[in-house]
């Protein structure tokens, strides 16, 4: 757990270092404006809306970067003492070489979902805020649940696959999944994870359970590849590229974010734990010898 928590802060540290100045204090003082539910702070909506982070103690540059955005913020109001939110990662292309200044911040807030209706004017809130100081935030109200029980895709196994090899921990719960060995089955997953909660090992304070990522269907597979397609339109080599992987998983490879945690619990050095230069090197593997397909794909990573 110590390497996730070094690689999460390595990234995050990589994040704001490339990020203009205004989108670096943004993603700075997120979690302290969720932390907090103040009138003076951006987001606000309303004195019943969820707020407080577990496990979570602002440091002095969140809070200094939270009143460089609010000037008439002043005091530390206190969040209430059982906070809703679980979590807040972030997702994408953050802190690895795709990222440019221009990149957007695609943001999960995770909390159980009665807490969902809630807390969603407080995000939409937060959206408007950031795009009025010209930064492109996205902010999505996540249940961890739902990857267990939900076959729509915004809950489907790719998705969770790709938020094990791509998600970076702002503040909050990490995911049990790191404490298992990697190749696990799905199966020991959950075995290990009830195991230490009745050992006492895992607190709700501070551990956080999205599940195992399952095998791979053809139906998963079917509907992603269909969504990629329609993203196509506006995103036509980031698709090939997703497309690619696709057809990758549906000739039997494994999930990537298993090999991402591989080399995490092996200690990997950090420059080789870019989550796209994985990418880049699993298509190259398994698309080497395709003669025109190989020649294509590598220049999608050009454009």
């Amino acid at each position: 757990m110590q390497r996730f928590r070094e690689r999460a802060a390595e990234r995050l540290a990589l994040a704001e270092a490339s990020l203009a100045p205004t989108s670096r204090l943004v993603l700075e003082a997120l979690p302290y404006l969720l932390h907090v539910n103040s009138p003076s702070l951006p987001g606000y909506a309303g004195a019943g809306c969820p707020s407080g982070i577990c496990d979570y103690r602002p440091h002095p540059n969140t809070i200094k970067a939270a009143r460089q955005l609010a000037p008439g913020h002043r005091t530390t109001a206190q969040p209430p003492g059982d906070p809703a939110i679980l979590a807040v990662y972030f997702m994408g292309s953050a802190g690895t070489i795709a990222q440019t200044r221009s990149s957007d911040l695609d943001i999960w807030v995770c909390l159980e979902q009665r807490h969902h209706a809630a807390i969603q004017p407080r995000l939409d809130a937060l959206t408007d805020w950031a795009d009025a100081q010209d930064v492109e935030l996205q902010v999505f109200a996540v249940d961890p649940d739902q990857f267990a029980s939900s076959t729509d895709i915004s809950s489907s196994p790719l998705l969770l696959d790709e938020f094990y090899r791509s998600a970076c921990l702002i503040a909050g719960c990490y995911p049990v999944w790191w404490l298992v060995p990697p190749g696990a089955s799905a199966q020991a997953h959950r075995t290990l994870a009830r195991r230490l909660r009745d050992e006492r090992h895992l607190h709700t304070q501070n551990a956080i359970d999205f599940g195992p990522v399952p095998d791979f269907t053809a139906g998963d597979l079917h509907v992603a590849a269909t969504r990629e397609l329609e993203n196509s339109l506006l995103t036509p080599y980031k698709s090939l590229l997703k497309l690619a992987l696709l057809e990758t998983y549906a000739n039997g490879a494994a999930p990537l974010s298993e090999a991402y945690k591989a080399h995490v619990h092996r200690g990997v050095d950090a420059t080789a734990l870019d989550v796209y230069l994985m990418l880049a090197d699993h298509l190259d593997q398994h698309f080497a010898g395709a003669g025109s397909r190989w020649d294509f794909l590598r220049h999608a990573w050009l454009i």
